[in-house]
This record gives structure tokens, C-alpha cells and sequence, in this order.
């Protein structure tokens, strides 16, 4: 695993506090996965708002936090490995050193199962990466294009990253492919 170089420059408080609150949402997130897992075994895409205001230890503009159960399921295993390996610096039993690369790695191996999770980015303050918020990510690699292919079509977008890329090695006459159609991102 390469060592996570933006983290290494964000402070010991501002990790510490960024452990708790991934730990905290990790466990929130699982507890809901089992109370809905029938639905996301339906193959239903469900998503559950939390509660949780997010610490002001983030770069940029954390979006309301929704749960999205289908894309926490495959990572269900992984979380709880990351939460019991964080667990002691959660609780403030271990203090956290900026400069400890297995703890880094550990960190930012959380805070990415975490935006999968709630579908946006967490960015540190003091750390080098995009600021904080949602995140939209669409990509189309095809053979041909017959008819119509989107990598992003939204209906409003108000805040956040969207990246849309398209590539197809022929497209028909009548087909159109597209990176991003939308009708309104910004606000």
C-alpha cells in the first residue's frame, strides 16, 4: 500500500479528531446496514440520512450525510478490520503521530471505504486534495455506440465535483455518447 502523502502533512488534533468521527460513522453505518440489509439484498438502491453534523476539521463543504447501504455491503468486512485497528486511537487510548505511516495508511484506507460509503470526499484541513463534498464520478469505455450513452446525466447538481469522461471506439450514425449532460450543477 503506498503511503498517503496529504496525510502527512495534517496535524496530530485534526487526525485524531477524523479517526472519531470515521470510527463513529463507520460503526452508524453498519448498524444500519443490518437493519436494512433486506432491502439491499432486494437490490433496492437505498440510501439513509444520518444526524451527524461532521466536525469543522474538513476542507470545503461536507454535504448532508446519506448512507448508501449498496455500496457499504461489499465493504462491510473491510470497515469493521479498519474501525478494530483504529479502535484505541478512537478512544483516546493511544495517542496519534502524524509521522506513523502504518497509522496514516490505516486512516486514509478508512476515509475512503467512508466516501464510497456516503458518495463524497473527506478532505482534511492542511492536507493537499480536492476539498470536501460530494463527488460524482461517471465513466463510459466501450466498443460501439448504437444508440445513446451518458457517463453523468443529473437534474441539478448544487454543490460538489462532477467528472463525466467518454470513450468509444465507433459510434453510429445515429448513436451519440456523452461525458456530462446536465441541466443545472452549480447554484
Amino acid at each position: 500500500m503506498s503511503v498517503p502523502l496529504t496525510l502527512s502533512g495534517v496535524s496530530a488534533v485534526v487526525l485524531k479528531e477524523g479517526i472519531k468521527f470515521l470510527y463513529g460513522q463507520a460503526a452508524e453505518a453498519l448498524k444500519r446496514w443490518r437493519e436494512h440489509r433486506k432491502a439491499v439484498s432486494d437490490g433496492k438502491d437505498k440510501t439513509v440520512p444520518t444526524k451527524e453534523i461532521p466536525p469543522s476539521i474538513f476542507a470545503g463543504e461536507v454535504a448532508p450525510l446519506e448512507i448508501h447501504l449498496n455500496a457499504l455491503e461489499p465493504l462491510k468486512d473491510h470497515l469493521l478490520r479498519l474501525r478494530e485497528s483504529l479502535a484505541n486511537y478512537a478512544a483516546d487510548l493511544e495517542p496519534v503521530d502524524q509521522r506513523d505511516q502504518q497509522l496514516l495508511q490505516t486512516i486514509d484506507a478508512l476515509r475512503q471505504a467512508m466516501e464510497a460509503v456516503f458518495q463524497q470526499r473527506f478532505t482534511f484541513k492542511g492536507e493537499q486534495r480536492d476539498a470536501s463534498g460530494p463527488l460524482v464520478v461517471g465513466m463510459i469505455d466501450i466498443e460501439k455506440v448504437i444508440g445513446k450513452a451518458v457517463a453523468v446525466e443529473a437534474k441539478r447538481i448544487s454543490n460538489g465535483k462532477v467528472i463525466g469522461t467518454s470513450k468509444a471506439k465507433r459510434v453510429d450514425k445515429n448513436g451519440t455518447i456523452v461525458g456530462v449532460k446536465a441541466d443545472k450543477i452549480g447554484h
